[in-house]
């Protein structure tokens, strides 16, 4: 279009720059269009950090087979880890309480103190699955305990607004991203109209 318009005698500006600000600086011959690459390649990597962060999480709790269970079964016996390996949101009965005579500890990023958590989210991302079977092979090795099914979760309040904040976390930065790109290209062509102004002005 910017050539099409320097044929007709017209003036090309803005058609140039919005070329240039799609495809980046031609000044430097051997990166042509590195502002686009990097664009792309920051737009990917966000995005994908993003959804590994906050949507799959929020998409495994809810496409999970057996999302909300009680401490015991139907008929009030006790359940045991076999039995809720597709639980993800687990609710203990009030009076329930850790045997902490066989507790093991393992801090690493966060610690839970809240006196009324009676619920428990499960653990979805891998990464710090690791951390999660440290704390388990450590309790077997001192109590000399077997744990065949261990189920990890996170001990809290209200794991069902915790899962949708999975969700609004995700929305909010990608909205974030949305709007800090629009403002950057805003002050782009806030900062190129100034300058043409003060190109015409010369001639």
């Amino acid at each position: 279009m910017a050539h099409r318009t320097r044929m007709q005698e017209q003036d090309p500006t803005w058609c140039t720059f919005a070329a240039l600000a799609l495809l980046g600086s031609h000044t430097q011959p051997n990166t042509p269009y590195l502002r686009y690459f990097v664009a792309t390649v920051l737009a990917a990597t966000l995005g994908d950090m993003n959804y590994w962060y906050h949507m799959q999480p929020y998409y495994d709790i809810e496409n999970i087979n057996l999302p909300d269970v009680k401490g015991r079964g139907k008929q009030g016996e006790l359940v045991g880890g076999q039995q809720l390996m597709d639980a993800g949101r687990v609710y203990f009965e009030d009076g329930a309480t850790l045997d902490l005579g066989k507790s093991m500890s393992f801090k690493n990023l966060e610690r839970y103190k809240n006196t009324k958590a009676r619920a428990g989210l499960r653990l979805m991302r891998d990464d710090q699955r690791q951390f999660f079977r440290l704390a388990v092979q450590q309790a077997e090795a001192a109590y000399n305990i077997k744990a065949n099914h261990p189920l990890f979760f996170y001990w809290m309040q209200d794991p069902v607004a915790e899962t949708m904040s999975y969700k609004a976390s995700g929305l909010s930065h990608a909205l974030m991203a949305v709007f800090g790109h629009f403002v950057l290209n805003l002050l782009l062509v806030a900062g190129a109209a100034l300058a043409f102004s003060k190109i015409s002005h010369k001639f």
